[in-house]
Order: C-alpha cells, then sequence, then structure tokens
C-alpha cells in the first residue's frame, strides 16, 4: 500500500509504500531526518460513504438537471411544486416491448405450424 507522510520541520510530504505489518514503523525526513506524521487521505470511495453521496448520478430529463437518487427527485419535486407521476424504469419499458415482440413472434410460428405460412411457392 502507498501511506503519505508529512514532515512538521520542513513541511516536506512524501509517499512510502509498506505493507500493512509495518504501518506502525516510524518514518524520518530525508531532509532534515525529523520523525513523519502520517496523513490520512482517503479514497473516493471513503468520501462517498462518510458524505453520504451516492456514486452514479444520472440526468432526469423530466426535472431537466442531474439527479443523485430517489430521495434527491423527490426534494427536488417538493421544491418546485411538482408531483411525480408513474415509476416505470426503463427497464420495465424496455420488458414491455421485448415481452410484446415476443408474443407477436410466437403467434406468428404457431400460424406457420397451423399450414396458414407458404414457404417459397411450393
Amino acid at each position: 500500500m502507498i501511506y503519505s507522510y508529512a514532515c512538521n520541520s520542513c513541511q516536506s510530504e512524501i509517499d512510502i509504500i509498506k505493507s500493512y505489518k509495518d504501518l506502525d514503523r516510524d518514518e524520518f525526513c530525508l531532509k532534515c531526518t525529523s520523525k513523519m506524521c502520517h496523513v490520512f487521505k482517503p479514497s473516493i470511495k471513503q468520501l462517498l460513504k462518510m458524505g453520504g453521496m451516492q456514486e452514479a448520478s444520472e440526468f432526469n430529463p423530466g426535472l431537466g438537471q442531474v439527479v443523485r437518487g430517489k430521495s434527491h427527485v423527490k426534494e427536488i419535486c417538493k421544491e418546485k411544486g411538482l408531483e411525480e407521476i408513474g415509476n416505470e424504469t426503463t427497464e420495465t419499458i424496455h420488458k414491455h416491448f421485448d415481452d410484446k415482440r415476443a408474443e407477436a413472434a410466437d403467434k406468428r410460428w404457431e400460424e406457420a405450424d397451423k399450414g396458414a405460412w407458404v414457404g417459397n411457392g411450393e
């Protein structure tokens, strides 16, 4: 892992690669040989969890802006005096039309099995 360290005496900062089991080992500054302090630099995932933010945001065409989740949509609707109608997602809409296409294809196959469909003139 890469750990960041800062020197309080000369204000220099360095990144040191070391294993987790060596984390308690003291590091000393290369410029002034003072003891360095470990600097906490969280990853983006840790920052998102601490801030309570969502990792993914998406554009909501109905509201005309980027939203961070369902609660954010409700908050915006309340601010603008809007009421959300329908809760269909794109997945349910696609599923609906996929099911309709599958039904139509099954119906064509059933008609072909009954002899209603004529092939290449035979």
